[in-house]
């Protein structure tokens, strides 16, 4: 029933949900076959990790920034923190830190089919249209958290006969 002259509708992702999507492409590559991927679950925790960060640190900065943060998300488990900012504590190592820690990281020349497999899935997600996508202020913790209260005391999964179960989850 909306007038002709209304504006389109924009979609806005849910930030937790996309993390978890992301998240779950990294660890299939986890759960393959070592012939498919050499990818690990701490691989896969730390880009879920880093995803997640980027997603609620940048939501405020211009959308350029946001853009270019997104890189980091793919360049810094690989020990390339061009794209890196005040939080990334390689920034401020010394020379003798680096080589110090850089067993800490993934290295682009000895790993480059897990860096494409990784640079497939981020590419895919850190889109223009999925960058967008996810540039709001909006967040659903706190629905998610009434969700999950109300879900205590009637059960998603459970149909209790003779009550207004139903109802009052529909309300």
């Amino acid at each position: 029933q909306l007038p002709l002259a209304h504006p389109e509708i924009q979609f806005l992702a849910d930030k937790n949900h996309r993390v978890r999507t992301f998240a779950t492409h990294f660890f299939n590559l986890a759960r393959a076959k070592l012939s498919v991927s050499i990818a690990t679950n701490n691989d896969a925790e730390r880009m879920k990790r880093n995803f997640s960060y980027f997603v609620h640190m940048y939501h405020g900065e211009p959308f350029p920034v946001f853009q270019r943060a997104s890189q980091a998300v793919l360049e810094h488990p690989f020990n390339n923190h061009e794209f890196c900012d005040d939080w990334c504590p390689a920034t401020k190592w010394s020379d003798e830190e680096k080589i110090l820690k850089q067993l800490k990281y993934r290295d682009v020349e000895k790993h480059p089919e897990l860096y494409l497999q990784f640079k497939e899935i981020v590419e895919g997600f850190c889109n223009e249209e999925g960058l967008r996508d996810l540039y709001h202020e909006v967040h659903s913790n706190k629905c998610e958290s009434l969700n999950g209260f109300i879900s205590k005391f009637i059960p998603k999964k459970k149909h209790l006969c003779r009550t207004i179960a139903n109802t009052a989850r529909t309300y």
